[in-house]
């Protein structure tokens, strides 16, 4: 009985053993990726987009303290055209001293003189000039002739202003330092008393310049400054160049938004946006400075690295190349010439 047990058992195993010997030595299924050949090198297609290399900074404007307008007469203030945000025009009347109208007056050099007949110099030129360019027949002799205060009188008629003799008085105006002036604040009111010298009105800081602090690894090329609706070039060191383009911006009249020192934030930009492909940087190989190549298939194809961030390469191909794809991972042994 026990004998049989054993033999039981013996054959048992025997069988479980064969069993598995079996199943070691038959082929086992193969996956199909494994059993293919090898897979071609993965490409990407290259989609070409504007890139102008947007950039946040922050910009630093300085002011000029606005100029004054200073009268030459002496008396009462009767009439006065004066508040802030109001323009001050060369050859408007803006105000009136003992009911005598005093005329604004821009011209290339300063009036500094009473001109009565026979005066000669620069500032007779400037106002002879200053007639001919508001239609009057004045001469551009540097002299006071006849012919030069006629056409000062003429002017004065035409902008009513009583005729005071044959000659240019000189505190019978107020002198503008620019064609058209934006008054900030008035120093008097009707009814004050001036003497000559006497401030009647100043004029609006002048915005004189506007500096970009400029970022690293900037895309080489020119650049735009944009802040709210307003847009200008800029210079490679961050100098606006027309400042004031500016001067009404909200934030840079009122300081809204000012950081620290004065500073607002602006955007700064290519001034000719550039096209672009977005490649994985492994795909670009031999790699100089800014310079460097794509595959395309066999072929390497010069690029230029216009800007990288995470996980994507901004490529610039020359004028006139276009690959449809290059190739994910930049192969061994391909030279970037």
């Amino acid at each position: 009985m026990r004998r049989s047990a054993g033999a039981l058992l013996s054959g048992i195993l025997l069988l479980s053993g064969g069993v598995l010997v079996g199943a070691l030595c038959i082929p086992r299924p193969v996956p199909p990726s494994a059993d293919a050949p090898e897979v071609a090198t993965r490409t990407v297609p290259v989609e070409l987009s504007d890139f102008d290399d947007p950039r946040q900074v922050k910009v630093k404007p300085e002011w000029t303290p606005g100029a004054d307008m200073i009268a030459g007469a002496d008396g009462v203030v009767t009439t006065l055209d004066c508040a802030p945000g109001h323009v001050w025009s060369s050859g408007a009347v803006p105000m009136s001293v003992n009911d005598r109208a005093l005329v604004a007056l821009h011209t290339s050099r300063p009036l500094w003189r009473d001109l009565h007949g026979g005066e000669r110099g620069p500032d007779v030129l400037a106002l002879q000039t200053f007639l001919r360019e508001e239609g009057f027949n004045s001469s551009d002799t540097s002299r006071f002739d006849k012919k030069t205060s006629s056409a000062w009188r003429a002017f004065q008629r035409d902008k009513g202003i009583g005729v005071t003799g044959i000659g240019f008085q000189i505190n019978g105006i107020i002198q503008l330092p620019e064609a058209q002036i934006t008054i900030e604040k008035c120093p008097v009111a009707v009814g004050a008393s001036i003497s000559p010298g006497t401030i009647v009105a100043t004029g609006v800081p002048s915005l004189t310049q506007l500096h970009a602090s400029m970022p690293e690894s900037l895309t080489a090329g020119a650049r735009t400054l944009t802040l709210g609706a307003t847009t200008a070039a800029v210079d490679e060191t961050g100098t606006v160049l027309e400042p004031n383009l500016f001067a009404s911006e909200p934030r840079i009249m009122q300081g809204e938004g000012a950081t620290d020192g004065g500073e607002v934030e602006a955007t700064l930009r290519l001034a000719q946006s550039l096209k672009v492909a977005m490649v994985p940087p492994s795909a670009v190989f031999g790699i100089i400075g800014r310079q460097g190549c794509v595959a395309d298939g066999a072929k390497a194809v010069p690029v230029t690295i216009v800007s990288s961030t995470l996980g994507q390469t901004a490529v610039a191909f020359p004028v006139g190349v276009k690959p449809t794809k290059v190739d994910a991972v930049a192969p061994s042994g391909l030279e970037c010439n």
